[in-house]
């Protein structure tokens, strides 16, 4: 995963976004729930598995 956020530009926004929401580095980042979900969706995107409309990836801390 730390290949694609070095490689992806919209990932990497996505992850250091949630760096400084709350205050991880980006290694404690990538091991959050949110973050490989977002990571399956972009990857799923980029295969054109999956379209824009259907992102659903709060942060999880969030949800009840």
């Amino acid at each position: 995963m730390k290949e694609y956020y070095e490689t992806n530009e919209d990932f990497r926004r996505y992850v250091d976004r949630n760096c400084v929401e709350h205050d991880k580095t980006v290694d404690q980042a990538l091991e959050l729930s949110w973050v490989r979900n977002a990571y399956e969706y972009y990857k799923d995107t980029e295969k054109g598995k999956v379209s824009v409309d259907e992102i659903n990836a709060g942060c999880g801390e969030c949800d009840t």
